[in-house]
């Protein structure tokens, strides 16, 4: 397949709506206070009362769910121009893509902001796992 506006409109959206709602989901439990959100609050410097009192918090998700959608809607096109259905491989290229672009500038940002590695860590993971099962949600749906 050749890369042509065209591709945008032969993508199935339902797996892309879906794969935002996982991400979401992740989202929610990644950054759960009992898995890591106490210490990616700790590592950012902020506290449990600062994301309480956060009166920006729908433009945030509406940006979340902007991105999430624009991030997995090319995560379909880029799999569908490479000819990756098979689940397993579409779960691979989300996290090789997750990796070796996403986290791998996470890394070098990081570096350049002094901030820790922890706080790396921990979003770069995130994005490598969310990228991942949208890779797979895309694949099955």
């Amino acid at each position: 397949m050749v890369w042509s506006l065209d591709v945008i409109s032969e993508i199935s959206y339902w797996p892309v709506v879906l794969a935002v709602l996982a991400n979401f989901i992740l989202g929610f439990v990644w950054y759960a206070p009992s898995v890591f959100g106490k210490q990616w609050m700790k590592a950012v410097g902020l506290k449990a009362k600062d994301m309480k009192d956060n009166k920006d918090m729908g433009t945030t998700y509406m940006a979340m769910l902007v991105f999430s959608f624009l991030s997995n809607s090319t995560l379909a096109i880029m799999m569908m121009l490479m000819g990756v259905t098979a689940a397993f491989y579409c779960l691979l290229t989300g996290l090789i893509i997750g990796f070796f672009f996403t986290f791998a500038y996470m890394l070098n940002t990081n570096a350049f902001e002094k901030r820790s590695f922890e706080v790396t860590m921990i979003n770069g993971g995130y994005v490598m796992v969310a990228l991942a099962i949208s890779g797979w949600i895309i694949a099955i749906v």
